[in-house]
């Protein structure tokens, strides 16, 4: 571990969340101030590991070791103190304490809330029976798992990039999947038409049923487990398994009466820094600016918070670094077809120029969305080779009128 001399007196860091955010975070800290005190807190019972993998864990392409992102003896070796299996319930600024669910408070002198998002689970009638499940923490994957082994058909509700990645992984178990989506596409939010389309086509020849336009009405039981997905249009779907995927909610509820601005997340500034002096958040639940939209939005994804725990970390020990915005970018593969998504990709305001290259038959499509000459966003479909490339004209914001014939070609070539 590279070690710096402590630029001021030593500090006491609490940094709630122990994924990459946090842990990058921690990691920046330390860099920079070599001797003071970082303690990590977690609400689950293990160390930093890739939850973006649980999928794959699911379908039994990864044990649980292969998901750590570090060694065992990380946290031993950059002085990071773990407080696992515990949450926080009250944040108290003016007193530079939280505390939390076992009753001892602790003290700090910079904070950061880097504690992510919860699934958000419907209010339909029977979500409490057995066999129906969220996926966000290694545990959860667990007991999909365990589950698992003795069902034999499964529901998945909701069309985003966790209910794909699920039933994929469930699919890839041998169970008969069916894949209910509310709309008209699947992962409304970053991919359009066409493009769903491609991804479709790739479930269905693996055996998946994908239901559109298809709302749940309620869940119904064989004793205390789930037997029926009953839907809206008073369609009745047998299952053992039903794995609910409609998105998450940043973890907030325990800042009320912190004093701390909330909007749908955290806000924060360009330092990565609340109203409160001294508390930062990032990650899932920092409500950031975004470049291609101006506003302040969440932006989920890995990379994201990865950034933003950087900026947060350099910010708390004594450096000035400037959160320049970030873009809604996910990259991702459902099956074997590799997709980026990144900015605005669906609208069709007469204000944007749409390029568009379909290959559809060899499951490749590609389609950038501009306004005066500046790239908006992008999907690449199959071919995802300029996905870094693409992302910095976004963020730069850069004139793209001589090199525009190069969009659609490729960048690389």
């Amino acid at each position: 571990m590279l070690r710096f001399a402590c630029v001021h007196d030593l500090v006491t860091y609490v940094i709630v969340g122990n994924g990459p955010a946090g842990i990058r975070a921690s990691v920046t800290i330390r860099k920079n101030d070599a001797d003071s005190k970082i303690q990590v807190i977690s609400e689950e019972q293990y160390s930093y590991y890739y939850r973006r993998l649980l999928a794959r864990y699911i379908a039994g392409k990864y044990e649980p070791e292969n998901l750590r992102v570090y060694p065992p003896d990380f946290y031993d070796k950059n002085a990071i103190e773990q407080l696992l299996g515990r949450s926080v319930t009250r944040v108290l600024p003016e007193k530079r304490k939280i505390l939390l669910n076992d009753g001892r408070e602790i003290a700090y002198d910079k904070l950061l809330l880097a504690v992510g998002g919860r699934p958000i689970i419907p209010n339909w009638s029977g979500c409490n029976l057995r066999g129906v499940m969220t996926v966000r923490t290694l545990d959860d994957a667990q007991k999909m798992v365990e589950h698992s082994i003795k069902a034999k058909r499964a529901v998945v509700v909701g069309g985003g990039l966790l209910g794909l990645n699920i039933a994929e992984a469930l699919q890839q178990r041998s169970l008969d999947v069916t894949l209910l989506v509310r709309g008209d596409r699947l992962w409304s939010a970053m991919l359009d038409k066409k493009a769903s389309e491609i991804i479709t086509r790739r479930m269905e020849e693996e055996g998946i049923h994908v239901n559109f336009m298809t709302d749940v009405e309620d869940f119904a039981g064989d004793g205390d487990s789930v037997s029926i997905v009953k839907t809206k249009g008073r369609t009745e779907i047998a299952c053992e398994l039903v794995a609910v995927c409609v998105g998450i909610r940043p973890n907030i509820r325990f800042l009320d009466g912190s004093g701390i601005k909330m909007d749908r997340g955290i806000l924060v500034n360009e330092r990565m820094e609340t109203n409160i002096k001294d508390v930062y958040a990032a990650g899932d639940v920092a409500q950031a600016y975004d470049v291609v939209y101006k506003d302040y939005r969440l932006n989920t994804n890995w990379n994201n918070a990865l950034e933003q725990g950087t900026i947060a970390g350099s910010n708390m020990s004594g450096r000035h670094e400037t959160y320049c915005g970030g873009v809604c970018s996910n990259t991702e593969k459902v099956y074997d077809i590799a997709l980026t998504s990144i900015g605005v990709v669906a609208s069709s305001s007469s204000e944007y120029e749409v390029l568009e290259k379909d290959l559809c038959e060899k499951n490749a499509y590609k389609k950038f969305v501009l306004r005066n000459n500046k790239v908006l966003g992008a999907l690449l479909i199959g071919d995802t080779r300029d996905t870094d490339a693409i992302e910095k004209l976004v963020r730069t914001e850069s004139d793209v009128t001589n090199i525009k014939a190069k969009l659609l070609s490729g960048l690389s070539d």
